[in-house]
């Protein structure tokens, strides 16, 4: 049979024959068929009645470092397959199941993911580049050092997944689940996680410069060192969380609740804080200066009647502190 190396059938071919231990591929009914009288074996059928019909997809041997760029495995259930260093670039696994798949340093660049189940999955150092995750399940999916720049994570869920130094840079987020996410040195710059759920997550020393948080839910989050320069975090949730040392620089905070935030040495320059409510808020050596409010704004009570007196109506209802006061002082007993 003639075919061309590059082709489609071609690279399913030599997925079937892999040099070292095989593991198991699913496969549409066709495709099985051509495989098959290629050379490839099909796994048992596990005691089908004589007579009765094949199963809809039968089940084919793969490996690590196997090339599926392109290929279409919709579907496929590759629960706990090794596809260490496999090249899936632009393949296509929506609704497939890769629960507790090693998929170590895997290129993944444009591949179609959507609704996939990569539960516990290992995808340490992948390449997700502009891949598509709209809806995945990746609950507890390690992924340190991964690329998911521009990635589409629209409605994915996150819960506890390791995104230790992950770079997301422009990667779309909107109403995601990262609660208990692990985001430690993770960059986050330009992303948009507007809605998204990152309650108890650990973003410590991450880079959120000018991401989108907007209605984003962070409480008890863990900010402390994060850069959030221009960020926006309007009608934000921040109750209790803590943000240390965090740099918001002209970051927009209209609305957003600061319910019992430690700010304490956090940068607010420049800061949008119209309407929101500081209440219990921790601003021990908070630099505040340029920043401006609304009469809607609410202060901790022990620093409300200070932030008067520092600020200047620069035009009806919205006051700026003045720099001649860079820091709030400590509260003193």
């Amino acid at each position: 049979m003639l075919m061309v190396p590059d082709s489609r059938l071609a690279r399913l071919i030599t997925a079937s024959r892999p040099a070292r231990p095989w593991l198991r591929l699913t496969v549409s009914t066709w495709w099985a068929d051509a495989l098959i009288a290629a050379g490839a074996h099909a796994a048992a059928t596990g005691g089908r009645p004589p007579g009765a019909a094949p199963p809809v997809r039968s089940r084919l041997a793969v490996g690590p470092e196997v090339c599926l760029s392109g290929v279409d495995l919709s579907g496929t259930d590759l629960h706990r397959a090794d596809l260490t260093r496999a090249d899936l670039t632009r393949s296509t696994l929506a609704d497939a199941v890769l629960g507790e798949t090693s998929l170590p340093g895997a290129d993944l660049a444009r591949a179609n993911l959507s609704r996939a189940d990569l539960t516990r999955a290992n995808l340490s150092g992948a390449n997700l580049a502009r891949s598509a995750l709209i809806g995945a399940n990746l609950t507890e999916t390690s992924l340190p050092d991964a690329d998911l720049t521009r990635a589409d994570l629209y409605r994915a869920n996150l819960t506890g997944t390791n995104l230790t130094r992950a770079d997301l840079r422009r990667a779309d987020l909107t109403e995601a689940t990262l609660h208990r996410a692990l985001l430690l040195g993770a960059d986050l710059a330009e992303a948009t996680l507007g809605g998204a759920d990152l309650s108890g997550a650990a973003p410590f020393g991450a880079n959120l410069c000018h991401a989108d948080l907007s209605d984003a839910t962070l409480n008890r989050t863990i900010l402390a060192g994060t850069t959030l320069i221009g960020a926006n975090l309007a009608r934000a949730d921040l109750t209790g969380a803590d943000l240390t040392d965090a740099d918001l620089t002209r970051a927009t905070l209209i609305g957003a609740d600061l319910t019992g935030v430690n700010l304490t040495g956090a940068t607010l320059v420049d800061t949008d804080l119209s309407g929101a409510d500081l209440t219990g808020a921790k601003l021990a050596g908070t630099r505040l200066a340029a920043a401006c409010w609304s009469p809607t704004t609410r202060w901790p009570d022990e620093q409300a009647g200070c932030m008067h007196a520092r600020s200047q109506e620069v035009e009806p209802e919205v006051w700026v502190i003045t720099s001649g006061h860079p820091r709030t002082p400590a509260p003193t007993d």
